[in-house]
């Protein structure tokens, strides 16, 4: 049985992504005419492993500790002397620009007696324990140590901060714990050669918004691996959001990355025949930037005519950029691609990043952040990064100004994520059942996730 026969694709509705794009006004990138989906089976996944301490640990022991993750920034850390702090579940480490053209990332843990050394991030002159005074320079080597005759036993040259591996690709800080890891190109695949016409490196930090939830991080990173739950979750966006149309992208020999593509500016199939083309134009208000009616001019599509006003936007915010040979895919769709574990970013011209964190050392708590990433305007500067908004318990993502609209789309999201949670413990049934297209991202996840929790090849779900 061939892959598309196995996950129904001669049933799914029409039309499908490429069909879409073949209507496209402009040449689209080869990257976004690749359209691979392996069959990856089809049975259940696991309950347990969102809310058991031993599953955690195998995470924490296994996987937090092997793959290469998104620290920050390079413009977060311009100085020498700048850092900030990057956790997940127990792990700590320092992310620092130690040299003008060196960026490190030491284990942020005292080598005395096992205190942290920075609690935030910022500017140190060196780095000193807060405890007793042991301080290392920004290079990671050992300065004084009090009472230095009391260590005759401790060789200085050698009491170096231990280091996690840099690499850095886009703008974009990784670091990856295990000494021995893969070169962060190889890991990332095919996303360079994909994101070269983005220039992702001219960009900045317009917005950071955080908010620690009540699941577990599968669960909060999952509702943004796929799409089909626009029908209940949000539906408001059918008429411009083509949910069930959208392109799911996972291979087997690429464990360390996947893409969806949802098409915009087309009606959802489930109401594609009640639905006109100056109602979609109508629904794409909110993307386009503007409150005001828009009318459709005769002889164009809602797509191709809100492709024309997104370029026409997109050069009014950068100062002047030309987007003129942009893709309507581009300008318009959610090219939404996923680095495990962790990380998502939107390709094209969106500005949307998210990142998903164990809170707290606790299975059942997150972190999720969303950052706002526009291009940087056009011969300026990129204003600074802004700061992570940290939301308190009784905020939403509605209370950031940042997220404008989005933050009750948002927070339509975060209705379901303590309701996942809390069913998944309160299920009777061992297994969560996903379909075999629309869910394949999450499957393949999973699949990458059970390489390192249980080895190269994995067990079953």
């Amino acid at each position: 049985m061939s892959d598309a026969k196995a996950l129904g694709m001669t049933q799914r509705p029409v039309p499908s992504v490429q069909e879409i794009l073949n209507s496209d006004t402009r040449p689209v990138p080869a990257a976004l005419r690749e359209n691979r989906a392996d069959f990856l089976g089809d049975e259940d996944l696991d309950r347990e492993r969102y809310f058991s301490p031993d599953f955690y640990r195998l995470e924490n022991d296994r996987m937090w500790s092997r793959t290469w993750q998104m620290a920050c920034r390079v413009e977060q850390i311009p100085e020498v002397g700048d850092h900030v702090v990057y956790e997940v579940a127990d792990k700590s480490l320092i992310v620092m620009r130690s040299a003008p053209d060196q960026i490190k990332a030491f284990f942020n843990v005292c080598l005395h007696r096992g205190r942290i050394l920075r609690e935030t991030g910022g500017h140190v002159a060196n780095l000193r324990c807060k405890f007793h005074g042991f301080t290392w320079q920004l290079d990671g080597t050992l300065s004084a140590i009090p009472a230095q005759w009391d260590f005759p036993h401790v060789d200085q040259a050698r009491f170096c901060l231990p280091e996690a591996k840099v690499g850095v690709w886009g703008g974009f800080v990784f670091i990856n714990m295990d000494p021995d890891a893969m070169p962060l190109e190889q890991y990332l695949g095919e996303v360079p050669a994909h994101f070269k016409a983005w220039d992702f490196e001219h960009r900045f930090i317009a917005g950071h918004v955080g908010k620690v939830i009540d699941a577990n991080w599968k669960v909060a990173l999952e509702a943004f691996l796929e799409t089909w739950h626009v029908l209940a979750t949000h539906p408001q966006v059918l008429p411009f959001v083509g949910d069930a149309n959208s392109q799911y992208d996972v291979s087997t020999d690429r464990p360390h990355t996947s893409r969806l593509i949802i098409p915009m500016a087309v009606a959802s199939p489930f109401v594609a025949e009640s639905t006109s083309e100056q109602e979609i134009l109508d629904g794409m208000r909110m993307q386009l930037g503007g409150s005001t009616e828009l009318k459709l001019p005769p002889g164009k599509t809602a797509r191709q005519y809100s492709a024309e006003l997104m370029r026409a936007r997109m050069s009014r915010m950068t100062n002047g950029r030309d987007f003129s040979a942009a893709s309507d895919s581009e300008m318009l769709d959610a090219i939404v691609y996923f680095i495990f574990p962790n990380f998502i970013m939107w390709g094209g011209y969106s500005n949307l990043l998210y990142r998903f964190r164990p809170w707290g050392n606790n299975p059942e708590q997150s972190m999720m952040e969303m950052i706002l990433f526009p291009p940087a305007p056009k011969d300026a500067p990129p204003p600074p990064p802004a700061s992570m908004n940290l939301l308190g318990l009784d905020k939403t993502f509605a209370d950031a100004v940042e997220l404008g609209d989005l933050g009750a789309f948002f927070n339509q999201d975060l209705g379901n994520m303590a309701w996942v949670q809390k069913g998944m413990r309160a299920a009777r049934k061992p297994g969560l059942t996903l379909a075999r297209y629309q869910e394949i991202q999450i499957r393949h996840f999973h699949r990458t996730l059970d390489m390192y929790v249980y080895g190269e090849n994995g067990r079953a779900h």
